[in-house]
């Protein structure tokens, strides 16, 4: 809808071409659809990424925006063979996101024309936006997005291409709890608070089942400072909308009074944690493990994104014979993992629900 817009915007502006939009002439114009009447003819029409949408469709020019995140077999299949006319043409333009996907293969392909831009080529983006990125960056992150090179993460414990398996370009986040679509409260709802205050922010994620797939359907990150009397109203707000079968709250450090507090005020199925490495590596396996089945699915989010991919992991020497090897668990210094915490948090609370379907969960 991004890309529709910018064609969109052109044409209306146009002395020439907006006149050709009249439907006296044969033209039309929608939210998705802008055709020029006579004598040019021809269609610009913004698709979904969705399977049972796309079929019929035979363009003469496809452009597929965000590529990299499209799923690939959506591009392997119905979207290739809509290029049945002679002559069709396929633009794919994004930026690099995981290793095993048909844009990276087309990237590489001599038989595609290839061109690659970074971001400090661009006129609309100034030297400020260039430093302030630098400064707020990895450098992961600044190869993948500013320089728009394929690089992963270090040592990371959430691969790109497992992260972009899980990523549902259809699925959007609630922005405001107080206005929940009707088809997400009648599912089994499942919350993760993770708590922070002066150094962290506190972050608090929701999932639902959805038949046997857990989808993020709220995500939300308050401002550093926020005192816990804000968070906990947040949470009862966000309680009484989504009527959480569980809520696992980190409790670690100042988290345990919180935990107590939300119990004195009346709130059920709240459950306390403290995230110690055993229960880190407890708590992300399971996150993994649903990855890995492909039962989790997530909106293009990039905070989430980013975070998932910079969690890094180091193995543990036993200290006995009889004890197995742990995972210890790290972000980049200067780096943030609340909403992923918050996240593998919600599903932790799910496990229930999740081993009665006879999920086995293992170490890493």
């Amino acid at each position: 809808m991004q890309m529709f817009d910018y064609c969109e915007n052109l044409i209306v502006n146009s002395d020439v071409l907006n006149r050709f939009l009249s439907s006296g002439r044969g033209g039309k114009h929608t939210r998705t659809v802008v055709r020029l009447g006579r004598p040019f003819g021809g269609k610009i029409k913004a698709l979904p990424c969705s399977p049972n949408r796309l079929r019929g469709k035979h363009p003469d020019v496809l452009l597929v925006d965000e590529a990299s995140i499209v799923p690939g077999e959506m591009l392997a299949s119905e979207l290739i063979m809509m290029l049945t006319k002679p002559g069709a043409r396929l633009i794919m333009a994004g930026t690099p996101f995981g290793f095993d996907h048909p844009f990276r293969a087309a990237f590489e392909n001599p038989s595609f024309s290839v061109y690659h831009e970074t971001s400090y080529t661009s006129p609309l983006v100034s030297r400020v936006n260039l430093e302030e990125w630098r400064q707020m960056m990895t450098e992961e992150q600044w190869t993948r997005e500013v320089e728009a090179r394929w690089v992963e993460a270090s040592d990371s414990y959430f691969p790109l291409d497992l992260i972009r398996e899980c990523v549902d370009p259809g699925l959007e986040l609630v922005a405001d709890v107080e206005r929940v679509p009707a088809h997400v409260l009648k599912k089994p709802t499942y919350g993760g608070l993770d708590l922070g205050k002066h150094r962290d922010f506190s972050a608090l994620a929701v999932v639902i089942l959805d038949g046997e797939r857990l989808k993020l359907v709220h995500l939300h990150q308050f401002p550093r400072e926020t005192g816990y009397a804000e968070v906990i109203a947040y949470r009862i707000l966000a309680g009484r909308v989504f009527n959480f079968r569980k809520l696992v709250v980190d409790k670690t450090g100042v988290g345990d009074p919180i935990v107590e507090e939300l119990h004195n005020i009346g709130l059920a199925n709240v459950e306390g944690i403290v995230l110690t490495e055993t229960n880190k590596e407890e708590v992300l396996s399971r996150l993994r493990i649903q990855m890995e089945q492909r039962r989790l699915a997530v909106s293009y989010h990039t905070l989430l994104i980013d975070q998932m991919n910079e969690q890094q992991y180091e193995y543990r020497k036993p200290k006995t014979a009889q004890e197995r090897i742990h995972l210890k668990f790290k972000h980049p210094a200067g780096r943030h993992d609340d909403v992923l915490w918050a996240f593998a948090l919600a599903v932790y609370a799910a496990k229930e629900r999740l081993d009665r379907s006879r999920i086995i969960v293992r170490p890493f």
